[in-house]
């Protein structure tokens, strides 16, 4: 659920600047990180009424080992 007055993270903003980023990413199983830094290449949303609000981006960025 996003509250009305938008998502708590500026994606689109940091997507047109053209910013580099960090992201973390976490496996499950094992709770290991992995941090990447890179930029957002695309980012989009959609939703309606009834329907779940998305936001979907992708992104593009360094390789790290998740330890």
């Amino acid at each position: 659920m996003v509250p009305i007055t938008g998502a708590e993270y500026p994606f689109e903003a940091k997507y047109l600047n053209q910013e580099r980023v960090d992201i973390v990413l976490i496996e499950g199983g094992s709770g290991q990180k992995c941090v990447c830094t890179g930029q957002f290449t695309s980012v989009s949303r959609a939703g309606g009424v009834g329907q779940n609000y998305q936001i979907t981006f992708e992104f593009s960025g360094s390789a790290d080992e998740f330890s």
